[in-house]
């Protein structure tokens, strides 16, 4: 899953002025402000959410429509909700409508798929997904009318699918999409609330949901519930194209029962007096969620307990003493805030837990040194890495400088005899290098350049320019770098 920000906008419209063209719905408020909730929730959905419900007007949506894919960068995630009533205009353009739109000019008061789409391509958001439940939703939102054909809606969509968007809707065709009295839904956002909330649509495989998980669990609810009159969508179609959207409620449940059960064994730990292994498994707790406030709070307990402990080890006369560095340096990292810690810190305090859990006092400062030599090895390793890898880039700095030299000066090239394989020139890459008194054929061109992503670009546009001057030469004609690849 990216790293990225998760930004949704949501729309919801019961009311529409135009009560003649847009029939009042029932519940397209209650599924948008219900969505709206858990995709804020920071448990499941953790979404940054904008939302547009009641009674929104073009304008407002357009404007907030812009905002979203503004702001997104490339790694974020956006999520588009729309609840409410579609429309296809003569040529089955699809047109999402608003509070204040007209059914007789659909160009000037609602908001086609065209336009959705140049703020996608426009967008750097790599992770976009359209969720729209409809009445007549077409697939991804239609005419709100009653009756009518049933129209194919991959016409209307492909505009939206050319810029990479998912779209995941009520209705496959131009169908009804129906509300429920007993659920104070739609069907669809019912089932979609369902697969989100409670974790339905997890198909166990990962601990989050994806437009995927919620395609296979709501359609078939809702296939079901409407004797397949209603049947939701997908687009693309492959399972390949996704977006993730929550974290599974089942996959969570079971995380804070498993936490729940280490909190028990800490707590267990420390009433034996093993402060070692209690500290062991309140960081377990911390690998599994790093922000577990609770195994933080008693973390600090712990190194509390074991800062009174030390001082009085060293000060009882029947004990013999920590050396005064050592003793100084523990009571100082016990002092600070865990989460602060360096791993070499988090180290010793490890050690000082062992050591107080029955560690001797010979093998408690053999520990601590012993700390103190793994940190310098591990710096040593990452300080060799590092110059290893500064030294081989200026290898190859010098390697691509010799080879343009040498092409410069006209000791490689059209004509001209190769160096042999095992000289400086030539190493990193091309066709077999000839032996040494093998001329090269004059039909040949030899591109070099100096490695940098942008230079490759040129050379293969370079290459491709040189094509069709390869299709008019009588002999075969060849061309070829110094490209490692």
């Amino acid at each position: 899953m990216g790293e990225g920000k998760k930004r949704a906008l949501v729309i919801g419209i019961d009311e529409y002025e135009d009560e003649q063209g847009f029939s009042r719905l029932n519940y397209a408020k209650n599924d948008a402000n219900d969505i709206k909730d858990i995709l804020e929730n920071q448990e499941i959905g953790g979404f940054e959410v904008i939302s547009c419900i009641g009674k929104p007007t073009r304008s407002e949506v357009a404007e907030k429509l812009g905002e979203i894919f503004g702001k997104a960068r490339e790694d974020d995630t956006v999520l588009i909700y729309f609840s409410g009533h579609g429309k296809l205009d003569d040529n089955n353009e699809l047109y999402l409508a608003f509070h204040d739109t007209k059914s007789d000019n659909l160009i000037g008061t609602s908001i086609d798929l065209e336009t959705i789409k140049k703020m996608i391509a426009r967008s750097k958001c790599k992770n976009k997904a359209l969720i729209i439940d409809s009445c007549y939703s077409g697939g991804a939102g239609a005419m709100a009318e009653k009756g009518g054909p049933e129209v194919e809606i991959d016409n209307s969509l492909k505009p939206i699918l050319d810029v990479g968007a998912i779209v995941f809707s009520a209705s496959q065709k131009l169908q009804k999409s129906f509300e429920s009295a007993d659920k104070k839904h739609g069907v669809f956002t019912h089932y979609l609330l369902k697969g989100l909330r409670e974790g339905e649509a997890d198909d166990g495989k990962d601990p989050y949901v994806s437009i995927n998980d919620l395609y296979k669990y709501v359609s078939e609810q809702v296939e079901a519930e409407t004797n397949s009159k209603q049947m939701p969508g997908k687009w693309p179609k492959e399972n390949g194209a996704d977006v993730v959207i929550a974290k599974s409620f089942k996959y969570l449940e079971k995380a804070r029962a498993e936490i729940d059960t280490l909190f028990d064994s800490a707590s267990g730990f420390l009433n034996n007096g093993d402060l070692a292994k209690a500290l062991d498994t309140l960081n377990k707790i911390l690998r599994r969620d790093s922000r577990n406030t609770k195994a933080f709070q008693e973390i600090q307990r712990l190194c509390e307990d074991m800062d009174s402990k030390l001082r009085n080890y060293q000060n009882s006369d029947e004990n013999e003493t920590l050396s005064t560095p050592i003793y100084n340096e523990a009571l100082e990292i016990l002092n600070k805030p865990y989460s602060d810690l360096t791993e070499k810190e988090k180290k010793r305090v490890r050690v000082v837990a062992s050591f107080l859990s029955g560690l001797s006092l010979k093998n408690f400062e053999r520990d601590w040194w012993e700390v103190e030599k793994i940190e310098k090895s591990n710096l040593d390793k990452q300080k060799k890495e590092h110059e290893d890898k500064i030294e081989k880039e200026r290898q190859q700095r010098e390697e691509q400088e010799s080879q343009k030299k040498a092409v410069q000066a006209g000791d490689i090239g059209p004509g001209k005899p190769l160096p042999p394989a095992d000289s400086d020139i030539g190493k990193r890459s091309g066709p077999e290098v000839p032996k040494l008194d093998q001329k090269v054929e004059r039909n040949q061109i030899f591109i070099t350049y100096s490695g940098s992503d942008e230079d490759k670009k040129w050379l293969e546009r370079f290459q491709h320019m040189l094509k069709p001057l390869s299709r008019k030469m009588p002999k075969e004609f060849k061309i070829w770098s110094d490209d490692p690849d």
